[in-house]
């Protein structure tokens, strides 16, 4: 009875061990090619990832990064985008679910780039105070329907972040996943881009405006 009660637990582990997804992993910063290895995956990260990673800065092309891993669901098939002016960022995932089936290559095509008639202020620095009367209105594309502020580790020195941003880099699980790209969010807001231009403000618009209301006022009561 011993016997079988142990063939029985010993038949069980061997089932579990068989049908633990296997993934391949690489990371390739600042390339698009890399060293493949098979990765036992866990049963909370029970997908095969791919992730296509792009940051830019001014007018080139700055990095372009290839990932490989196991991966929770939430990050699967996602297309994160962020335009802050000077810097842009694109990450695109693509998942699968059988053993070492994430085997493809670096893809950044088919993203839709076509401004979408929303509006944020755009700006990246090494802090808030070094974005004070930079901010420029930029025009969000594609799914960027956000207007986000942000502080971290981001890439090229840059700590601070503001601009368009699509609804999944808002997400706080999201945020947590950019750091397999050594991308860290601290803390961040997002408010829904508007469409139309100068409706999303700057501190020190709002403080200009504020005063201009005061000064109307006041003129108005001396007549």
């Amino acid at each position: 009875m011993k016997i079988s009660l142990v063939v029985y637990i010993f038949s069980v582990f061997l089932m579990k061990v068989s049908i633990q997804l296997q993934c391949f992993r690489c990371t390739a910063l600042g390339s698009t090619t890399c060293t493949q290895t098979a990765q036992n995956c866990s049963a909370e990260r029970s997908n095969c990832l791919t992730s296509s990673v792009r940051l830019e800065y001014g007018m080139a092309v700055q990095n372009n990064s290839l990932l490989k891993t196991c991966s929770a669901l939430d990050f699967c098939n996602k297309q994160i985008t962020g335009n802050f002016g000077n810097a842009k960022m694109t990450i695109l995932t693509d998942c699968c679910t059988s053993n070492l089936c994430n085997l493809s290559a670096f893809n950044i095509s088919g993203l839709n780039t076509t401004t979408n008639g929303r509006f944020c202020n755009a700006c990246s620095g090494t802090s808030a105070d070094a974005c004070v009367n930079k901010y420029n209105q930029t025009q969000c594309t594609g799914n960027q329907d956000q207007c986000i502020t942000a502080s971290g580790t981001f890439f090229s020195g840059i700590s601070y972040v503001s601009g368009c941003a699509s609804s999944d880099l808002c997400s706080k699980t999201i945020q947590q996943n950019l750091a397999f790209i050594l991308m860290n969010i601290t803390d961040s807001k997002c408010t829904a881009a508007n469409g139309s231009m100068g409706t999303t403000l700057t501190s020190i618009s709002r403080s200009r405006i504020i005063v201009l209301a005061s000064m109307a006022v006041f003129a108005l009561k001396l007549f």
